[in-house]
């Protein structure tokens, strides 16, 4: 998510609601126990430094800004923003008289949201490219405001629930020296020198392919020649090597700025709570 934020007056601005598609990765943290005091439990120690550190509102990562919205004894949900000048390949123009705003005055704020649930210990999060590593970012932040030594991994799924899966499309990538393609590498038709190799491939009709998963796992996962292994659904992106995934989800969105951060919090509460629970 990219925005700047206004100083306009809100009721000036359509706030006609939109659909918009946003992916959702999900987390577990662990924190060592030999980091802990035996009388309190990771939850209540993570507690504990999170709420010191954000008295303020804000903590300042190398080259983020963590924000926090809400904070509660069982949330922590916050965004991440990343702050980036203009290029000359984009303008910026008022909303009220499309005259040219300069670039020199305009910083442009990349965010993402997360939601930590405090007792579980489990996050989730807006999925961007503007900033790719939310996960690492919030491990940094853990690492700033405590002693505590943290891992944060993602949930996987089971192979035997992936297997069975109906996938609509793959991709499937090889290291520069398999030599699985061989052949086509040395084909005359190509007068050139190949480095990695992928295919990517659409499925016509997903119900024809219901071994799709199941073949691709048996037939490369653990193969010292595939660098990547991936699957979509109509609901999921999933890792097929590591049996992570990432969840589509659709956010009723406006300019109403409360408004969104309060179904962005209510998607991200409820998405990780159908993921804990059926984790299990």
């Amino acid at each position: 998510m990219t925005k700047k934020r206004s100083v306009a007056n809100q009721s000036n601005l359509d706030t006609k609601e939109k659909t918009y598609k946003k992916l959702i990765n999900f987390y577990k943290i662990a924190i060592d126990p030999s980091f802990i005091d035996i009388q309190k439990t990771s939850s209540q120690v993570l507690k504990e430094y999170i709420f010191k550190a954000f008295q303020n509102q804000t903590f300042n990562l190398e080259d983020v800004t963590i924000e926090k919205i809400e904070l509660d004894d069982n949330y922590f949900f916050g965004s991440i923003c990343r702050k980036s000048d203009l290029d000359i390949l984009t303008e910026i123009k008022s909303v009220y008289d499309e005259k040219s705003i300069k670039n020199a005055d305009i910083i442009i704020e990349s965010y993402t949201y997360f939601l930590i649930d405090l007792n579980n210990l489990s996050m989730s999060v807006i999925k961007t490219q503007k900033i790719p590593r939310s996960d690492e970012y919030i491990k940094d932040l853990i690492l700033k405001i405590s002693p505590l030594n943290v891992v944060i991994a993602p949930f996987i799924k089971k192979e035997e629930e992936i297997k069975s899966m109906l996938a609509n499309s793959f991709s499937l990538t090889f290291y520069d020296n398999s030599d699985k393609y061989i052949g086509l590498k040395q084909s005359s038709l190509f007068d050139c020198e190949f480095g990695e190799l992928t295919i990517k491939a659409k499925l016509k009709n997903k119900n024809n392919n219901k071994n799709i998963m199941r073949n691709l796992i048996n037939t490369f996962k653990g193969n010292s020649d595939v660098k990547s292994l991936s699957a979509s659904t109509d609901s999921e992106d999933i890792d097929l090597l590591k049996s992570s995934f990432t969840k589509h989800v659709t956010i009723e969105l406006s300019k109403d700025y409360k408004n969104d951060l309060d179904r962005i919090r209510q998607t991200l509460a409820k998405e990780l709570s159908i993921i804990e629970t059926q984790s299990i």
